[in-house]
């Protein structure tokens, strides 16, 4: 999960736009946290990515980041 408002804070205004066509296509969920939205997956975004299970995937990713490291 992760703030639509630090979404649009890092990749500009035009992330609005984006972020309604993910809703739109059901790629992702966004429910409302006090002025902004919270944003996260669907099973469908999963589904489409072929992507078994999240944490494994993060895990992966971390590991990734970590052998680039100075």
């Amino acid at each position: 999960p992760i703030k639509q408002s630090k979404v649009v804070k890092e990749r500009g205004n035009r992330a609005y736009r984006y972020i309604r066509k993910l809703i739109e296509q059901e790629l992702i969920e966004g429910k409302k946290s006090g002025r902004t939205r919270i944003l996260t997956t669907t099973s469908k975004f999963r589904d489409y990515f072929q992507i078994q299970d999240l944490r494994e995937l993060v895990k992966e990713e971390a590991e990734k980041v970590e052998e680039i490291e100075w």
